[in-house]
């Protein structure tokens, strides 16, 4: 497994992201892979990942595991990777999704042909 980031390091980057978005953005979307795992991400704060997601030509591998994150966040996330035929890895794991959210996933899967990997163990989905 991977060291998560340390609060301190979090926002140092959120600080540098403000003080210039269009490099961040930039730098992150020639990532192949973002693992934000345990870094406290809301559902406030998810529509800008999404977006990097739905338009990223490389990333590959996005593990959001262990957030905060809810049904709009899924809704979203699904979203983003609807047409999407670049990501195949997905961790969504140890998030409070709630049963909703399994129909979101569902039809991620149906649409999109490209997801290999969908990990949403222990996100409260009811099933």
């Amino acid at each position: 497994g991977h060291t998560p980031p340390s609060p301190h390091c979090i926002r140092e980057a959120s600080m540098q992201a403000a003080a210039d978005p269009a490099s961040t953005i930039n730098r992150l979307k020639m990532a192949s892979e973002l693992h934000l795992g345990d870094c406290g991400i809301s559902d406030e704060m998810v529509g800008p990942l999404a977006l990097l997601t739905k338009h990223s030509a490389k990333l590959v591998k996005l593990d959001l595991s262990s957030n905060k994150l809810g049904l709009q966040s899924a809704r979203a996330i699904a979203q983003a990777l609807f047409g999407n035929t670049v990501v195949t890895d997905l961790n969504v794991s140890s998030n409070a999704f709630g049963p909703a959210a399994g129909k979101t996933f569902a039809q991620l899967l149906k649409m999109n042909s490209c997801l290999q990997v969908l990990n949403v163990s222990d996100c409260s989905l009811g099933v």
